[in-house]
Order: C-alpha cells, then sequence, then structure tokens
C-alpha cells in the first residue's frame, strides 16, 4: 500500500494556488447532471469512482492546471494515487483538511489519519454530502478517497450556492441524494484497503 507523501508541499512551498471562483454555467449544470445519471445507474461499488471521473470534467470555475490534476486522480496507479491526490489538492485549492494542518498526517499511523482528518473537516463546517447516520459511515472510508471527496463536493456546493440559480440548487440536491450509494461505494474500498493493510501487518510483524 502506497504512503502518503508531502513532498509536494515543499515544492510548492506549502502554497495553495488559487483555482478560479466556483461557479456553475449552464454546461456545468449539464454535466453535473449527467455525473449524477451514471452515479444512480452504475453498479453501487463504482459509484464514488463515477463521481470522481465525471466531476473531473466539468470545470465549475476552476482553473486548467486544477482540472489537469484532477483528471491525473483518475489515471493514476494505486502506487501514484495519492502523490495524484496531494497535486491536485494544492492546485485546486482544497479546504478539508485546511493546508496548515497538512502536514501533520506524515507523522501519524495509518489508523490515525482518517479519524484525524474528520475531526480536522468538521471542525471547518459540516460535510456537505454525508450528514445524520451516514457521517458514522465515514469512520471506514479511506483517508484519500474522503480527501479527494470533499475537494469536489465542497466546491460543487460552494458553486451552486454561487450560482443562485433553481437550476444549480436541483443539481445539488441529485448529488445530496446520492449520497447512500456514494457512500457505500465509499465504504467498500475502505474495507478492502483495512484488510490489505492487516495482512501486510500480519505478514511483517
Amino acid at each position: 500500500m502506497p504512503k502518503l507523501y508531502f513532498t509536494l508541499l515543499t515544492l510548492t512551498g506549502g502554497l495553495l494556488l488559487a483555482c478560479g471562483g466556483a461557479s456553475l454555467s449552464p454546461r456545468d449544470i449539464e454535466g453535473v447532471g449527467l455525473s449524477a445519471n451514471s452515479i444512480a445507474n452504475a453498479p453501487e461499488e463504482r459509484a464514488f469512482t463515477m463521481l470522481i471521473e465525471g466531476f473531473a470534467q466539468v470545470p465549475m470555475g476552476r482553473s486548467n492546471s486544477c482540472m489537469q490534476h484532477l483528471s491525473d486522480t483518475t489515471q493514476a496507479s494505486e502506487a501514484y494515487y495519492h502523490n495524484a491526490l496531494i497535486g491536485a489538492y494544492l492546485e485546486c485549492g482544497g479546504t478539508c483538511p485546511a493546508k496548515q494542518e497538512l502536514n501533520s498526517y506524515a507523522r501519524l499511523a495509518w489508523k490515525d489519519k482518517l479519524p484525524t482528518l474528520l475531526n480536522h473537516c468538521d471542525a471547518t463546517g459540516p460535510d456537505p454530502l454525508f450528514s445524520g447516520a451516514l457521517a458514522q459511515e465515514r469512520a471506514s472510508f479511506r483517508f484519500g478517497d474522503y480527501i479527494l471527496l470533499r475537494l469536489h463536493v465542497d466546491h460543487l456546493t460552494r458553486a451552486a450556492n454561487n450560482n443562485g440559480s433553481s437550476e444549480a440548487s436541483a443539481v445539488l440536491a441529485e448529488i445530496q441524494a446520492l449520497a447512500p450509494r456514494i457512500a457505500a461505494s465509499m465504504k467498500a474500498r475502505g474495507l478492502a484497503e483495512k484488510k490489505e493493510m492487516e495482512e501486510e501487518a500480519a505478514k511483517n510483524p
């Protein structure tokens, strides 16, 4: 299982690069709607993958460089997934976790990363997708998957609010209605990773 690297923080001087204002054009609204349809009709285990692949093609006011980094997260092998993720976080102006907290994860054991991330993200505001009972499901997610999900969904939420139209609100609601499917998909990925980590630990006590 690849480690989460933080060398990109050093390479960029720890600066978050501007990703442009969050906005939804009519074409963006159509693109998010198509993504929602794909998530709804795909096998449940592919819901998270369909979301990140679909949203990586919908700008919502994000820069070309940000979009390229997001595309990289959908194409990276497992060995490079986390590096691609951190590149996208930095380029797209991620806020979950806050930038100043990112370096602290390098010092944490694998089992402590996700609980710490959830605490950090919840301190900045409510999860825009998983609330109520679904919020508890997050404890089984993969650390990197949750950062990437929030990178997309936080931006969509800001873009829809900035747009203010009924169409923008409706397409955000479509994604939010799919939260149970997305959570189930992310939980399955997380449990698979946990099993792999436990098997590796058993081989190397």
